[in-house]
């Protein structure tokens, strides 16, 4: 389901660039239209599972953490790559993305009140190596992608971080289809307001009507859905490194579709990212499998 989900997101963002460079299509308009039509048509799908969708609403402290969660995790981190997007592209800024695991480890020490490990310090000194052979090629004197866009990408990967750990305490309480549902309503209803979407300017045809399509199932309702799935059967860490197949599968469909081409010191900057967050995600599994091993331990000890 992590994989899916990731593969799902890959077809967004590279469908997002479509949209965004040949049609001319607002990345505002497409974030809103996509995330309020997913979020009703998973109520709406819950609904006709005799599921009782705003039995949510029923404690302040949820309403306040779905909110939040629609605000900052599902609208945040999807409008913020696909303002990465338009000012580069599809590759540079999925693999951008790709640094929130640093994020969510910053918030992990912070949270554990610990110092890192040697492992998490050297994926941070990847990450750092790898962002900065993206964008400055090795030269520090120029930057080879616009200013715009290594900045909302970078936020993006903060919004992640939203993403991922806001939705953790009701998704023990409630289905993950709920919590996908109101928070992709929520956020794209408030930013259809913010952002005025009804004033977009773009071309809006037939293969504009698919490419959306496209973009609204398979990297909205199926990805979210996917990838939150897989969080809650394998764990944080399993799931993040089992949807790391997005920057690849981006990478392919981009060079396929869209004729992308990449320059070869980018190659060693994709692998920096895509090694940190496989070694973030099988630290944090070797974590938890020992605490799981200590506990087991002292459980036998006891009886």
């Amino acid at each position: 389901m992590s994989a899916l989900g990731g593969s799902c997101w890959a077809i967004a963002g590279v469908g997002g660039q479509y949209l965004f460079s040949v049609k001319g299509v607002d990345p505002n308009w497409v974030v809103a239209v996509r995330l309020t039509l997913a979020g009703f048509c998973l109520l709406l799908f819950g609904m006709y599972q005799k599921e009782n969708i705003f039995r949510v609403f029923q404690k302040k402290e949820d309403i306040r953490d779905i909110v939040l969660f629609g605000i900052l995790g599902a609208a945040g981190c999807q409008i913020t790559y696909f303002w990465s997007i338009q000012a580069s592209n599809a590759i540079t800024a999925t693999f951008l993305c790709y640094i929130a695991p640093i994020f969510i480890l910053i918030y992990t020490l912070i949270r554990e009140k610990r110092a890192p490990i040697k492992a998490e310090v050297l994926s941070c000194v990847l990450v750092t190596t790898g962002v900065f052979l993206l964008a400055t090629h090795g030269d520090i004197h120029q930057l080879q992608i616009s200013p715009t866009a290594l900045f909302w990408g970078i936020i993006s990967a903060v919004m992640f971080l939203f993403y991922s750990v806001i939705p953790q305490r009701v998704m023990k309480t409630y289905p993950v289809m709920l919590i996908s549902g109101w928070g992709m309503l929520i956020g794209g209803v408030l930013s259809a307001f913010v952002f005025r979407v009804w004033n977009a300017q773009g071309i809006y045809d037939l293969s504009s009507a698919v490419c959306f399509v496209i973009v609204w199932l398979f990297g909205t309702m199926f990805a979210y859905w996917l990838y939150l799935s897989g969080t809650k059967l394998a764990g944080p860490a399993k799931g993040s490194l089992l949807s790391a197949v997005e920057p690849m599968v981006s990478l392919l469909l981009s060079v396929v579709f869209l004729k992308e081409s990449i320059s070869w010191i980018d190659i060693p900057g994709f692998v920096c990212i895509l090694a940190t967050t496989v070694m973030l995600s099988l630290t944090s599994q070797k974590r938890v499998s020992s605490a799981s091993n200590h506990l087991q331990g002292s459980g036998r000890s006891e009886n």
